[in-house]
């Protein structure tokens, strides 16, 4: 996988990201000599990141570093869950279950894929409204997905985004897609977590259930599509950004995040990297 163009399927990159080091196995970081582990191999909660050169890619001048903060992870995953695991093609129907900031690119990447219905669902009603204002042709709760079917998808869609990693939302995304349909799962359950799947009736509707970590790509060439995407409008940030905190109230920005709040909370660092500055680590 390392080397056909796989990383995140790449056996050394999942062992890194669950020692919470970088592939060399440093972390890079340390607060009073006690080691601080990283997120995915990239990141911490800190001013400014060491990290290794080819895992850093230059800023257009035209995007802002909040707007990027979107495409490293949430852009990056529900665009590709559509384009690469799911595979939507024009005239698709789509249904995205979790409308949450991975959810919400998904609904954008099946619109720019020329979906004929995106149906989003979500159980919080300023996501299903920022949804339908990015591009979801319907929008409902759960309970309401049966009767978006009939009227929108009758069989099921033809394409199932299941982004809350949930065994109920799964089960969902596989009950709302028709025979011969295929699923994408990019939530992330729990470590050990099961799924409860009728086995005849998978193997008889003959449908395809495949996982997608980081939106199954290679993240430098997705984030130059992503960027291409932005700098020509079809894909839309600033409707995804919310609430901001400063870095010593990252507490309150995870509590904010945990409540459901529409858009991706934000955690700014306390100590802006300036381009100009030779000094400033990179």
């Amino acid at each position: 996988s390392c080397l056909r163009g796989a990383p995140t399927a790449c056996l050394e990159t999942r062992a890194a990201i669950g020692r919470g080091e970088m592939l060399d196995g440093r972390t890079g970081f340390s607060l009073a000599g006690v080691p601080v582990y990283r997120m995915t191999t990239v990141g911490a909660l800190a001013d400014r990141v060491l990290l290794p050169a080819r895992s850093v890619v230059p800023l257009p001048d035209d995007v802002r570093f909040e707007q990027a903060a979107l495409l490293g992870c949430a852009a990056l995953t529900g665009v590709g869950a559509v384009e690469n695991a799911a595979n939507v093609l024009e005239g698709d129907t789509v249904a995205v279950i979790g409308a949450g900031g991975v959810g919400l690119f998904a609904v954008q990447a099946a619109r720019v894929a020329g979906a004929s219905e995106v149906i989003a669902v979500d159980q919080n009603a300023g996501r299903l409204e920022l949804a339908q204002a990015l591009g979801a042709t319907a929008a409902g709760t759960p309970e309401q997905l049966a009767e978006l079917l009939d009227d929108r998808a009758p069989g099921g869609v033809d394409k199932a985004i299941e982004a809350v990693g949930h065994a109920d939302t799964v089960s969902l995304a596989i009950e709302s897609t028709r025979a011969a349909g295929r699923i994408a799962l990019v939530g992330l359950p729990r470590a050990g977590g099961r799924l409860d799947l009728d086995g005849f009736a998978f193997v008889a509707q003959q449908k395809t259930l495949v996982g997608s970590m980081s939106g199954s790509s290679e993240p430098r060439a997705a984030l130059a599509y992503l960027l291409e995407l932005v700098r020509t409008g079809a894909l839309e940030l600033d409707p995804l950004l919310g609430e901001s905190f400063a870095l010593e109230d990252v507490n309150d920005a995870i509590q904010t995040s945990r409540r459901g709040a529409p858009g991706r909370v934000m955690v700014r660092p306390g100590v802006p990297a300036d381009p100009n500055d030779k000094e400033t680590p990179s």
